[in-house]
């Protein structure tokens, strides 16, 4: 149907998913997907975050390399902070997303657009420029133009997901865009 590439996302929590980290590698193996392996995150409902189910991307690739070759990947430009890796005689990519056992918060090229209209410069800010209320009162490009630049300027210099969500975010994932 010409969709592609075919990305698939999964956050792997401890004593959940876990089990099946070796059915995604063998998607990978057996199709031109790519899968991305993500920490566990302290973000949105947290009422089953507990730190003792993150499972870091170094246990994650070690399992999947009990059963696949994996070698580092050319990198993909644009694509984010996931590290990509080829699987030997495999069809797709695997990547890892480390959010909370590496921040890569220095190389991210992501801002996001919340489901209501407003930008944060990271997932995990809680600050908000609302881009939906500048469109509505008629923004010209120019405007629009420092409303981004101003959500990438302002970016920190690296997440406080490690302290935890905080209980003035009352945003859940899928409100924030990720």
């Amino acid at each position: 149907m010409g969709l592609e590439p075919v990305k698939i996302n999964t956050v792997i929590i401890r004593g959940f998913n876990d089990s099946e980290i070796l059915d995604f590698a063998d998607l990978v193996y057996r199709y031109p997907l790519h899968i991305r392996f993500i920490e566990f995150m302290p973000v949105g409902d947290l009422l089953y975050w507990k730190p003792e189910r993150v499972m870091k991307v170094d246990e994650i690739q070690t399992i999947i390399e009990q059963e696949y070759e994996l070698y580092e990947g050319s990198k993909i430009e644009g694509n984010g902070p996931a590290k990509y890796y080829h699987m030997r005689r495999g069809s797709g990519t695997i990547g890892f997303i480390s959010p909370m056992s590496n921040h890569f918060c220095a190389s991210c090229n992501r801002i996001r657009m919340t489901a209501d209209g407003s930008l944060r410069g990271c997932l995990y800010e809680k600050a908000e420029i609302n881009l939906k209320s500048a469109l509505r009162a008629g923004a010209d490009d120019d405007e629009l133009r420092k409303l981004f630049l101003k959500t990438i300027t302002n970016k920190a210099p690296r997440h406080q997901m490690n302290s935890g969500w905080g209980s003035d975010n009352k945003r859940m994932m899928y409100q924030i865009g990720g």
